[in-house]
């Protein structure tokens, strides 16, 4: 707040001067707040993706190397239900029964679930392919608000994501696709910001081989979207209609 030095000090109006201060004063600790409530949501799903990717899948409560009993048997116990959850997922006879069980799941269950998971056999299997996409729980209502801004306002440029189109891949490259996402106005699809993928990449979450949706090559070094992988397991296969 700059005061001019030219007007006299009888003519300010005190009132209106504290309580401008007043405003700018919340706006600074409300700023703060959400800050760190971002930053330490951040933290918690850094610190958990790390903890479930150290964790060995199924190993024995007690070994002669470890006799942690109470951290094997968190192990166990979520690599269990982990691993009822995809049994019972692969038993689904549709996908929206599919997806109604992944929505109901936490972060730590999906990661948990996605470890269980395989990459395609084939990347071909995706050829000519498009599949639906939707966000699902991201360890708390600010990170899986953030994660939906991120993905629809600024990645699909105010468009709700809809899913990824494959291209078939041509002799030796690499096959391309391109995410799907539906405009606000007219409710039609378009497609943007295209990648690369394979089935040759190491997960960041276990070192497992996945399929990988790679962007450097379609994006500018400067762009938000140049250094983004994204990994790709299946439940199951799909069949010769496309589901699985």
């Amino acid at each position: 707040l700059i005061l001019s030095c030219c007007q006299p000090l009888d003519n300010i109006d005190i009132r209106s001067l504290h309580a401008s201060m007043i405003v700018l004063t919340s706006i600074k600790a409300a700023a703060t707040a959400i800050a760190a409530i971002i930053t330490a949501s951040s933290l918690t799903n850094m610190s958990q993706t790390l903890s479930v990717a150290r964790q060995q899948p199924l190993q024995p409560l007690m070994t002669a190397a470890n006799t942690n009993t109470s951290t094997n048997t968190n192990t166990n116990t979520a690599m269990t239900t982990a691993l009822n959850l995809k049994k019972r997922l692969t038993r689904c006879a549709t996908q929206e029964e599919s997806l109604s069980i992944l929505q109901s799941l936490n972060r730590k269950d999906l990661l948990f679930l996605y470890r269980l998971c395989a990459a395609p056999s084939s990347t071909d299997l995706y050829a000519g392919k498009v599949l639906d996409g939707f966000l699902l729980d991201n360890n708390s209502l600010v990170m899986t608000q953030i994660t939906a801004f991120i993905t629809n306002q600024l990645f699909g440029k105010g468009s709700k994501w809809k899913g990824k189109s494959f291209d078939a891949a041509t002799g030796d490259c690499n096959g391309t696709g391109k995410n799907q996402f539906i405009q606000p106005t007219t409710e039609c699809v378009e497609a943007m910001h295209a990648f690369e993928y394979d089935s040759k990449g190491a997960s960041a979450i276990d070192g497992k081989q996945s399929m990988m949706l790679r962007y450097s090559s379609f994006h500018p070094f400067i762009s938000p979207w140049h250094t983004m992988v994204d990994e790709l397991r299946v439940l199951r296969e799909p069949d010769e209609d496309g589901e699985g």
